[in-house]
């Protein structure tokens, strides 16, 4: 069972150093980039904002589990 409190996304760009990507709760906190859930209560799915796609380029993006999420 995958806790919902403890799932960070992280980004490597190509060439560049690893960085987490910050939950945001929702689409409405999306304003600076981040990622959601598709639904609080009972998450199937990690979304990412909008603007954070239009910014990440070319590397790797990794859905990490077991340590606490860090918020934006």
């Amino acid at each position: 069972m995958i806790d919902p409190t403890e799932v960070n996304v992280e980004f490597t760009p190509t060439g560049g150093a690893a960085f987490i990507i910050p939950f945001v709760g929702d689409v409405n906190g999306c304003g600076g980039g981040g990622w959601y859930y598709d639904d609080p209560v009972a998450p199937t799915e990690v979304i990412l904002c909008p603007e954070t796609c239009q910014n990440l380029g070319e590397g790797q993006l990794n859905v990490l589990f077991g340590c606490a999420t860090i918020v934006d």
